[in-house]
């Protein structure tokens, strides 16, 4: 027994002087056995899910950027009903929008909201397609086989479209909607635009963006008569969407701007009445000269143009008599558009039963421009400039934003001008 003990003391005695590791850990793979040198980490398994993962995380950390994206597709195309390839898939689509590769991370955004609608990183990758649209928004040369080409608005409504289908009632859904508006806007696709903004004031009154949905709906008609339009409604409709707006936003921080859009059109449309009055007036049509100079009288009775108006109305009344101006429709300052709206109804003239739905054929109308293209309307810049920024110079409402408008008071509703009329031309 004695000769047993003294062995077993001397291991006690090695193991207690030398309390050291092993320098070569036994590491056990399903592939066999390998050793690890001290201080070094095994590497992860690339045969599951969770190592492929690591491996790919460990390459990202690394800035191997490039390889972590294709280990992350690995993840997803190898086992894509992991717990990973979720998180996979969202990494893809993050690393590709970093390495500056916006169409192929919208892509893999996309994916990802379509193979996993329930994803922690579902709202994660509707807002990274946002990002995205919104680059191809401000103008980014979209790229056909590596060669930028034009900047594409359509790529952007396209982007920003899916997000509508995929995602209709997220938080995102209203602001995409108005972007496809804004993205229109700048196509010059005035009519697409309002539809677009009008269905975000339809769907989605309640959002942060109903309100300047509404304000730019107004703009885009103010830029349609400010373009030569010939749509007569152009500033009719102009002026209910800034009355909108204001009726239901008073302290919008775009309220000033709307205010002086309004007074802006008032002028516009004075200036146009004053214009279309006296070319009736040179071609001796008197009537119809006289009640666009009552036009003039009762939108800005104030104003210098209404002053000119009112002179040339006193002078036709000394030049053609009283009994000229008997009928309500002309006399002086106090036009009646209901009247006129039931003649013009049942097809009756003003004195002699001459027709006076039609205007001749080179007579300006209403809110249609002047012989030239003038309309009366300052120049404004591109569509959706001063509409999306409410800044802008008070001293020229149409001018590039620049300064925040002061608030003031709202100028003096005007009244829907009275429709055109034509008597039968004087032999």
């Amino acid at each position: 027994m004695s000769n047993f003990r003294f062995p077993l003391a001397l291991i006690v005695l090695g193991v207690a002087s030398f309390p050291f590791r092993s320098p070569a850990p036994i590491v056990v793979r399903p592939d066999g056995t390998s050793y690890v040198s001290p201080g070094a980490e095994a590497a992860p398994d690339r045969n599951s899910a969770e190592g492929q993962f690591q491996y790919a995380a460990d390459q990202e950390k690394a800035g191997n950027f490039s390889a972590a994206v294709d280990g992350y597709r690995k993840v997803v195309k190898r086992f894509p009903k992991s717990a990973y390839a979720s998180n996979s898939q969202y990494k893809v689509g993050q690393l590709l929008e970093k390495q500056g590769d916006p169409e192929g991370a919208y892509k893999a955004y996309t994916k990802l909201n379509k193979d996993y609608p329930r994803s922690e990183d579902f709202t994660a990758s509707l807002e990274g397609q946002m990002r995205v649209a919104g680059k191809f928004l401000e103008g980014r040369r979209q790229k056909i086989l590596g060669i930028p080409t034009l900047p594409s608005m359509g790529r952007a409504i396209d982007m920003y479209g899916a997000i509508i289908r995929n995602a209709p009632y997220s938080r995102f859904a209203p602001q995409a909607q108005f972007n496809i508006g804004r993205a229109k806007e700048k196509q010059g696709d005035f009519s697409g635009a309002i539809s677009a903004y009008q269905t975000v004031v339809d769907k989605y009154p309640t959002s942060d963006v109903a309100d300047d949905a509404m304000f730019q709906i107004g703009y885009v008609y103010l830029t349609i008569l400010r373009n030569g339009s010939y749509d007569r409604n152009a500033s009719k409709f102009a002026r209910e969407y800034f009355e909108d707006f204001l009726a239901a936003y008073p302290k919008h921080e775009k309220a000033g701007q709307a205010r002086a859009y309004l007074a802006t059109l008032g002028s516009a449309q004075t200036k146009t009445s004053l214009k279309t009055a006296k070319f009736y007036d040179k071609q001796k049509m008197y009537k119809a000269a006289v009640m666009y100079y009552n036009e003039v009288v009762r939108a800005t009775p104030d104003s210098p143009d209404a002053k000119v108006a009112t002179v040339r109305l006193e002078q036709l009344r000394k030049q053609l008599g009283e009994e000229f101006f008997k009928n309500p429709i002309l006399v002086p300052g106090k036009p009646d558009p209901k009247r006129l709206a039931e003649l013009q109804a049942r097809g009756m003239g003003q004195q002699g039963g001459a027709p006076v739905s039609t205007l001749p054929p080179n007579a300006p109308g209403l809110d249609t421009p002047l012989p030239g293209g003038e309309s009366g309307l300052p120049p404004i810049n591109e569509p959706g400039g001063p509409g999306l920024d409410p800044s802008f110079d008070a001293s020229n409402p149409f001018s590039s934003p620049t300064s925040m408008l002061p608030g003031g008071a709202a100028p003096a509703a005007t009244p829907d001008p009275a429709p055109a009329a034509s008597p039968a031309p004087t032999p």
